[in-house]
């Protein structure tokens, strides 16, 4: 029986495949059993979830939820109760301060290894990030003070912008505006003057209208 850390596990359901997070490397050498082929997991000994549908159930009490981010809070939870709290990651020193959108407490630098261990792609990119709140946000590219794309986001604020992002750059990408052309569009619907808008800084309604705006000029896409 091997053991792997949980944020290690990566799948082939949609929310892995759009690059959902999975946050720091919460669990050290926590065990991950794979049941029914990989479809179902058994973490830490103490939920199975099933990672196509982010279902999870409480293997002592058969209490079923759902949620990633609340299943990585509940573990965090268990192991705190035992006595056993979590390490953080180290932070990158900066001058710069920033604070968390949702507890006002100042945000820490990290690299992309630290909030998203299984993705190469991201290691070395920067990251402003609240572990307490299970929010972060990129920084801004080419900047050496790695100041902040926008508000640090939580899960469901983190995949709301994805799905704009991606339905916005399907517009200049496409051909159907230039990007100019696009980031003006995107001024227009969301109300924030250019320069200084972009899509790190819309919240969840604000980037469902963007992806829904963007649909009218993509029905079949």
């Amino acid at each position: 029986m091997r053991n792997r850390t949980v944020t290690a596990v990566r799948t082939d359901s949609p929310a892995s495949q759009a690059g959902a997070p999975t946050g720091k490397d919460l669990f050290g050498a926590s065990q991950v059993v794979r049941l029914d082929g990989g479809r179902r997991l058994r973490l830490d000994g103490r939920i199975d979830f099933w990672p196509g549908s982010g279902k999870w159930q409480v293997l002592a009490s058969g209490e079923e939820r759902q949620g990633v981010t609340q299943m990585l809070a509940f573990l965090v939870q268990q192991r705190e109760a035992e006595g056993r709290p979590l390490a953080e990651p180290t932070p990158i020193a900066s001058s710069l301060k920033v604070l968390c959108d949702y507890c006002g407490k100042p945000a820490q630098l990290h690299l992309g290894a630290d909030v998203y261990p299984g993705r190469k792609d991201l290691a070395g990119l920067h990251f402003w990030v609240c572990w307490a709140c299970d929010a972060w946000v990129g920084t801004q590219a080419d900047d050496e003070r790695h100041r902040p794309q926008g508000a640090l986001a939580r899960e469901d604020l983190r995949d709301a912008r994805r799905a704009a992002h991606e339905a916005f750059d399907r517009l200049w990408q496409r051909g159907l505006m230039t990007r100019a052309q696009a980031d003006e569009w995107l001024a227009r619907v969301t109300g924030i003057a250019q320069p200084g808008c972009h899509i790190g800084m819309l919240d969840v309604d604000e980037c469902l209208r963007v992806a829904a705006k963007a649909s009218d000029f993509l029905p079949n896409a």
